[in-house]
């Protein structure tokens, strides 16, 4: 991904302009914490909704940053009394926004919906968003870790024979592209907690106890993560230190060989990439039996108080995880839909998922697919940052593996 300046990422848009009763009264909606890397689409969105709902106009609030951000930036508001009418939050941060009071429960809503009483939506599109059973969002889209590769640097090496599908020749295959181009990370593993959730139960673990008291990936899978972590460092991650939006860009301009990212981001790496080498995904490996992949993505999350501003929401989160809302998430951010009635009844969504060979991997992963998981209590958007640092640390070869696991057990403790 470009990195894109301060002034670009955070603001607000107001899409006006579009016709509509002149008599009517107009109701003005906020959505807030929109994910700056999917600004087009979600202006595309609005006015796709204020055509059909003439009687809003929508105030589109970008986030500056990623999930991790969006989470803060609406905790921010929260305090200020300033939040918006619906907030975009990833599955991991519904719990957070859930204990504190800020969702409004949606399952009255849904049970007087004639559209939903009518079918029109998958039982996914609430229970995607549901914390402790009740639905507090809707789910707008789904998406899954897996590795991009530059298939002109993977050819180079290993010719015809397929891409590797464990971590032992994987890395492999990165030192061998980092010593065929010195200038070249052969791979690179992304730190963050949604990474670190998705390398655990992989190989068998689990962040957590079932009862949420007792931290559960300080053993074997932790070690082998972590090992994985220094195991890359050593193939030449540690070379470089880089955000999100750094890696992201050094992988589409060539300067990565693979790369751990979320499907979602496969149409925009494409987009980017656009002839500068061949583009290659497959599925995250999945070294234990038992193995699981957490679904990641995004909510859309209703936060108004006043009646008429619900009703305004609850039209927009419609339109969202509607056929419409489905097929422009799908064409703009590679995310999987969340409503499966709309992918099996409206033509132009079947035709596009039809036509996208590299969503495979992540479609691939739904037979292994586990709920998202959000630490208990107040600190977890801190004990993601925590995560997030110490894979960093052990990538950078700053940490041995058992230092970090080390390290990150007693954070995790103390912040539980």
């Amino acid at each position: 991904m470009r990195l894109i300046r301060r002034s670009f990422l955070a603001g607000t848009i107001l899409l006006s302009g579009l016709p509509f009763n002149a008599h009517a009264e107009q109701t003005t909606l906020r959505v807030g914490q929109a994910i700056s890397i999917f600004r087009p689409m979600f202006e595309e969105a609005v006015k796709l909704f204020q055509v059909d709902n003439p009687d809003i106009q929508v105030k589109l609030e970008v986030a500056p940053g990623e999930q991790p951000e969006m989470i803060q930036e609406l905790l921010r508001k929260a305090v200020v009394n300033d939040l918006p009418d619906v907030t975009f939050q990833g599955y991991n941060y519904l719990r957070v926004v859930a204990d504190r009071g800020l969702a409004v429960p949606l399952d009255p809503f849904i049970a007087a919906d004639t559209d939903w009483k009518g079918g029109a939506f998958s039982p996914s599109v609430a229970d995607s968003a549901r914390v402790k059973g009740t639905a507090y969002g809707l789910g707008v889209g789904f998406s899954f870790p897996m590795l991009y590769y530059n298939a002109t640097l993977v050819e180079e090496v290993l010719g015809n024979k397929p891409f590797p599908t464990d971590w032992d020749d994987i890395v492999s295959l990165a030192r061998a592209i980092k010593a065929k181009h010195p200038n070249i990370i052969g791979g690179f593993v992304r730190s963050n907690a949604a990474t670190f959730q998705a390398l655990i139960e992989s190989h068998g673990g689990k962040l957590m106890s079932a009862d949420d008291k007792t931290i559960s990936f300080n053993g074997p899978a932790g070690k082998s993560v972590f090992g994985l972590l220094r195991d890359f460092g050593q193939a030449g991650q540690s070379s470089m230190t880089m955000t999100t939006p750094q890696s992201r860009q050094a992988f589409v301009s060539g300067a990565i060989g693979i790369f751990t990212d979320s499907s979602s981001l496969l149409s925009k790496h494409t987009q980017e990439i656009a002839g500068k080498f061949r583009l290659g995904v497959t599925a995250l490996p999945v070294p234990a039996p038992a193995g699981r992949v957490p679904a990641a993505g995004i909510a859309a999350v209703m936060t108004a108080k006043d009646p008429k501003q619900q009703e305004a929401a609850w039209r927009f989160l419609k339109f969202l995880t509607g056929p419409k809302g489905q097929l422009l998430v799908a064409r703009n951010t590679s995310y999987l839909p969340t409503n499966s009635v709309a992918v099996e009844k409206d033509p132009a969504l079947k035709a596009f998922l039809g036509s996208q060979p590299n969503l495979a991997p992540a479609l691939e992963s739904i037979g292994k697919a586990s709920p998202w998981y959000a630490f208990p209590g107040q600190n977890s958007a801190k004990i993601d940052k925590t995560i997030e640092d110490i894979m960093q640390s052990t990538s950078s070869l700053k940490l041995t593996p058992e230092q970090a696991l080390l390290e990150l057990t007693q954070q995790v403790e103390r912040l539980l």
